[in-house]
């Protein structure tokens, strides 16, 4: 992806070995332009999102939106934006529940990371979040904040 890109301060020479980042250039690693196959740019949210769906693959479990919603803070529009550009690079995959059990509400949507996603979600949350994939939940407590209660019916 050789380039110019035009910023605040001027035109920036963007090659494969750099990122824009606001208006600079930044190195990043070569595992690190893999991962980033389909995404041309990562927001807090996405960061915020990425972690959570993380932490359910790693529970192999799905999650639904809105429990994303609840354990990020976000609102919807914001997750579900993020949601679907994860699912147009195929870093996740997202499954419609035939009936809701309760039998009240609309239908949810699950989501879980594809083995490539996780493996590129990974690389990005250890590079833009060292300590994200570190903190680990004590045996017995679940890894999504104690919410896992939102996930009925996604194990």
């Amino acid at each position: 992806m050789l380039g110019h890109v035009l910023g605040h301060g001027g035109q920036v020479k963007v090659t494969p070995k750099t990122q824009l980042r606001r208006t600079r250039a930044i190195p990043i690693s070569p595992s690190y332009d893999k991962a980033m196959a389909g995404l041309e740019r990562i927001t807090q949210p996405t960061l915020d999102v990425l972690e959570v769906l993380i932490h359910a693959f790693d529970e192999d479990e799905q999650i639904h939106g809105w429990a994303i919603m609840k354990v990020t803070k976000r609102a919807g529009p914001t997750v579900y934006k993020v949601l679907d550009r994860l699912e147009d690079a195929q870093w996740i995959t997202g499954e419609w529940e035939a009936q809701r059990p309760d039998q009240s509400g609309p239908r949810r949507r699950f989501y879980r990371l594809t083995g490539e996603g996780a493996r590129a979600a990974r690389v990005l949350l250890t590079e833009r979040r060292p300590t994200a994939l570190k903190l680990r939940p004590a045996p017995g407590v679940s890894p999504l904040g104690g919410l896992s209660h939102l996930l009925d019916g996604a194990r």
